[in-house]
């Protein structure tokens, strides 16, 4: 097991390279040693399972080994979403207590209401703490959710947990799950049945010409063992290279427990409703389904389920909802004017990228990449090589540089990673590596053009709209915004 965490760290160092990055690495190094010698002397037998999504110690971890109320945990960069709170909306202040149990490495919540009530959970793992609230039976009486995430795991979609209270005869009681989610609490759960199909022709693929040479596309049926009638899914999910691996000789059927990672408040128009999300396969593919729970006869009923396919998904899934500015809070001031080429580059200087350092333009065509620099805005351009299409520079993206522009909500380049949190204090920390979810999309710029950072701070611009995601990047060096910018992480 420590050898799993010591390639994770590893991992990080190498991506954040930055002395603020990696100062903050290197404390969770030390604090993660610790409790990996603490653990294998006093219980050298413990679930390997269990340990491999704990969570280290130190900056964005820094909840981990800590007790006490968590709008005080200064030290853990979360710490201000539990600042100031008034969950069940009387007017007065609500806290939060946390209780880490380090023989167990597990903690447990306690929510101490304005007006004297409690919440008190059982042990929860050492995932990212979240409260949410809603109103799921219309009473206008908020219930109470406390989530746990595990954006830090090497698989940060196969974990979650989600305790879900309401108030009944004066006092908060655990709401039961639909039953088709198990009988964990904490933990709801599917059972995902994956089914080879043998040598038959999936009816969503084109035939082949000649019949003789007819070869199946790779693929498997996919079910959900809880979910029949109107709820069942039923799905034919093609199989890539890594997905081949471990689905690509089952035999007859090949079953596996899914935990929901995340469960989101939503509103039908009426009343709130909870959205439970499970990786469909594995870390490898961003599939996902997605079961709706409503409250309906005095208990949580399925109402609704679904597989979403990677390729529809917009915006953060996993924690990454926790990470969401609008559109409105992300507005640059004052707007962006976007230039043409030849507007540019009268405004300001032409730097031109040599293939070497460019790389290829979207969409994989050869050319050459521009940038200009006008009032404080980078501007990033692209030409063919072989325009069939006539467009000429085409304008793939921008950059802010300096205090000439800001977002409305405040933030700014030269601004420290703490003062950033201060604002938006659920923004996520990535390096460059394009894999993973959510990753970097360096597509809309030159190779080379990362190479000034060290790493960003990211956030999902959710519209609420089903249109394509849009994430706002902070460019970081040495614990500091040096840029800003926004990219569609799924351009190509």
């Amino acid at each position: 097991m420590s050898t799993v965490i010591w390639i994770m760290i590893t991992i990080i160092l190498t991506v954040f390279n930055s002395k603020g990055f990696s100062d903050e690495l290197e404390r969770v190094s030390e604090n993660v040693s610790a409790a990996v010698d603490m653990q294998e002397k006093t219980d050298p037998a413990s679930d390997s399972a269990e340990m491999d999504h704990a969570a280290p110690a130190g900056g964005i971890f820094g909840y981990a080994d800590y007790t006490g109320y968590l709008d005080a945990c200064t030290a853990w960069d979360g710490y201000g979403q539990f600042v100031g709170k008034d969950y069940d909306g009387d007017g007065k202040s609500d806290s939060v207590y946390r209780e880490y149990i380090a023989a167990d490495e597990q903690c447990t919540y306690r929510i101490e209401f304005g007006n004297g009530d409690l919440i008190q959970t059982r042990e929860f793992g050492m995932g990212m703490p979240a409260v949410r609230t809603c109103d799921l039976n219309g009473d206008s009486v908020k219930e109470i959710m406390i989530q746990a995430y595990y954006g830090f795991s090497t698989d940060p979609n196969a974990y979650g947990e989600a305790a879900l209270f309401e108030k009944k005869d004066g006092s908060y009681q655990p709401l039961m799950l639909p039953e088709e989610l198990g009988s964990d609490l904490y933990r709801p759960g599917i059972t995902v049945v994956c089914r080879n199909p043998g040598k038959e022709f999936p009816e969503w693929a084109s035939m082949p010409q000649d019949i003789d040479q007819e070869v199946s596309a790779p693929h498997i049926h996919l079910s959900v063992k809880e979910l029949t009638g109107e709820m069942v899914v039923d799905e034919v999910v093609l199989l890539n290279s890594d997905l081949m691996m471990d689905f690509g000789d089952i035999e007859t059927a090949q079953e596996h427990r899914s935990v929901s990672y995340e469960a989101v408040v939503v509103n039908d128009g009426k009343k709130d409703r909870i959205e439970f999300h499970f990786e469909a396969l594995n870390k490898w593919s961003s599939d996902e389904i997605v079961v709706t729970a409503a409250y309906e006869k005095g208990a949580l009923q399925v109402v609704d389920s679904q597989y979403v396919k990677g390729s529809d998904l917009t915006g953060f899934t996993a924690a990454g909802t926790d990470h969401d500015i609008t559109p409105t809070e992300a507005a640059v001031e004052p707007m962006i004017e976007l230039f043409t080429f030849e507007e540019a580059a009268r405004r300001g200087n032409v730097e031109e990228y040599g293939y070497e350092t460019g790389g290829m333009l979207p969409g994989m065509g050869s050319g050459m990449w521009y940038s200009v620099m006008v009032d404080g805005v980078e501007y990033i351009y692209g030409k063919l090589d072989e325009d069939m299409s006539h467009k000429g520079y085409e304008l793939y993206s921008w950059a802010v540089w300096d205090e000439s522009h800001r977002l409305a909500n405040g933030l700014q380049v030269g601004m420290t990673r703490a003062e950033v949190l201060g604002i938006c204090p659920n923004m996520r920390a990535i390096g460059f590596d394009p894999e993973g979810y959510p990753a970097w999309n360096g597509t809309a710029y030159p190779d080379h053009w990362t190479d000034a950072f060290d790493g960003i701070l990211i956030a999902n611009i959710e519209d609420g709209i089903d249109n394509p995601p849009l994430y706002l990047a902070l460019m970081m060096k040495d614990d500091k915004v040096l840029a800003i910018t926004k990219y569609d992480p799924t351009a190509g």
